[in-house]
């Protein structure tokens, strides 16, 4: 790898159980900056789970996850916000009076939408 150009996202060995469920069993993933990725699977394969612990709602249990190159603890969802990691949820709920940007950035804490800095 480039070291002058690091992974926007690097998640290296990462794992989630509960109980005996094995949701994820040492997933690596690599994005560079500008990259798009979908996650394609079936049900069960651990998708839901991973974005989970990316935008801070669970933690793994084994593993790394970094930012353009530095290690990061997602470990809330303001921390991984701060982060620059936005999550829209397949089953999204919008608000009708609200532009669809302002329904993208509806929660995000000092999220920025037209001028406008959100609550």
């Amino acid at each position: 790898m480039d070291t002058a150009v690091p992974y926007r996202l690097k998640a290296s060995g990462v794992s989630k159980s509960y109980g005996a469920i094995r949701a994820l069993a040492d997933v690596d993933i690599e994005l560079m900056p500008g990259e798009v990725m979908a996650l394609l699977g079936e049900n069960g394969a651990g998708k839901s789970t991973f974005v989970k612990l990316l935008s801070g709602l669970i933690t793994p249990d084994e593993g790394t996850i970094a930012i353009d190159g530095d290690e990061v603890q997602l470990a809330t969802v303001n921390a991984s916000q701060a982060a620059g990691i936005a999550v829209v949820q397949q089953e999204f709920s919008t608000v009708g009076t609200l532009s669809v940007a302002e329904n993208l950035v509806l929660g995000q804490r000092g999220a920025r939408c037209g001028g406008a800095r959100a609550a």
